[in-house]
């Protein structure tokens, strides 16, 4: 089966589980089968409808060995029926049945939609004739794999999730130089490209900065910026987990050794990469009193591509009754900021924007799927604009569209660390 990915609206027969028969007997000709999307355990328990696949496609070989393609739309109960099929299964062969996605165009695709996720495999809970019916050759058996839930079909949990966006970044080292001396140095430089279904936005980045202080002196990293190419991003925020404001604060090692600082970048203006284009940022700092042997290792921070946001998508459960909504019903978007837990990626606090607390929120970025897509604003003054301001220059807690999420499923493990050295 394939690895769990982000799936692109529009996007075409995207593979999405596989599956092995094999014959010890006879052959066989499986005439009906079922695709379910089930998010969890056994396919047919729990069927859930989604709207983000517009139709299903099988592959499959006939008795010639000749690929056949079908496809059928999801039905109410989120199953795609079929029936007349001519999958062939010779006695003691494989034979293999490919499970495709066809996903809605980015006009369904929507803030409701952007953000769901799809699992879809073979039905193996629940089965009858209406649902499977393979047929033996020689015997003339009717093998329809009924009772619930059948050991005939074995692989459900290998089966992955797919999430459905309509558009996504990707990143991409970009080279730099190496070698570690005093002044302004440039701590990791990467492209951003927007996949050319739609642009992406970002509001936050993190990164792991890892000093080494090997010459036992007093290596030191301050006056941190961030660059959009050869331009510095004025409206961002640069803050260190632990020595706070890192344009004015100092990052020091003391009297030696090794010293890790979680580098959080934040936006009072969006980054938008446009669709089908590419940009360049680089994360840029003062380093001083280097000597030989030092090091500075950057990297950013990864955990968010492993985990979902998982939003509480029921409005009841969550704000102020009648007027939130902790996301539009996908459980995967929401606001950035918010002083709900449920509602947003980071939840109020004296930090802000800078908060470090919630986990899995290094990655902070929206796919514009939103009717009416908008950032976050800031206060001018303490209340003001709409009553939700601890401070002037501090968010408004819960403004901007609920399209914003972290970096799941996004391909930025394989990102090389940049690593600066004095030899």
């Amino acid at each position: 089966n394939p690895d769990e990915d982000v799936l692109v609206s529009g996007s075409t027969e995207q593979l999405v589980s596989k599956y092995r028969f094999h014959s010890q007997d006879e052959d066989f000709q499986v005439r009906k089968l079922t695709i379910t999307n089930d998010l969890a355990g056994d396919f047919g328990d729990v069927p859930a409808l989604t709207s983000a696949v517009s139709k299903v496609v099988i592959k499959y070989p006939d008795v010639n060995g000749v690929t056949q393609t079908k496809e059928a739309s999801l039905s109410g109960t989120g199953q795609a029926k079929f029936a007349g099929l001519d999958f062939y299964v010779p006695s003691g062969e494989d034979a293999f049945l490919e499970v495709y996605a066809n996903v809605n165009t980015k006009a369904l695709v929507g803030e409701s939609i952007s953000g769901k996720t799809i699992r879809l495999g073979l039905k193996n809970s629940g089965n009858d004739i209406t649902t499977f019916e393979a047929i033996g050759q020689s015997s003339s058996t009717n093998l329809n794999f009924g009772g619930a839930p059948t050991t005939k079909v074995t692989n459900s949990a290998n089966v992955n999730n797919f999430v459905v966006r309509n558009s996504v970044p990707t990143f991409a080292n970009v080279s730099a130089s190496t070698s570690l001396a005093n002044g302004t140095k440039t701590l990791m430089s990467f492209s951003v490209t927007a996949d050319s279904a739609g642009s992406v936005s970002f509001g936050r980045l993190v990164f792991n900065v890892d000093q080494a202080d090997n010459a036992g002196g007093d290596l030191d990293t301050q006056n941190y910026k961030f660059y959009k190419g050869s331009s510095q991003v004025t409206s961002a925020k640069i803050y260190g987990a632990v020595n706070g404001d890192l344009s004015a604060n100092t990052i020091t090692n003391g009297a030696g050794g090794d010293i890790t600082e979680q580098v959080i970048v934040s936006f009072n203006t969006e980054q938008t990469v446009d669709a089908g284009s590419s940009q360049t940022y680089s994360l840029k700092a003062e380093v001083v009193l280097a000597d030989t042997d030092d090091s500075i290792t950057t990297s950013l921070a990864t955990t968010d591509e492993a985990n979902e946001v998982a939003l509480i998508s029921a409005a009841s459960t969550c704000g102020t009754a009648g007027t939130a909504k902790c996301s539009t019903g996908n459980g995967n978007t929401g606001h950035i900021y918010d002083a709900n837990a449920n509602e947003a990626l980071l939840v109020a606090s004296d930090t802000e924007f800078t908060d470090t607390a919630t986990a899995n929120r290094n990655i902070i970025w929206s796919d514009k799927s939103a009717d009416s897509h908008t950032y976050m604003t800031l206060c001018t003054g303490v209340g003001a604009p709409d009553g939700n301001c601890s401070a002037a220059g501090a968010w408004v807690r819960g403004s901007g569209s609920y399209d914003w999420t972290n970096g799941y499923l996004l391909d930025i493990t394989n990102l090389d660390s940049h690593n600066l050295s004095k030899s």
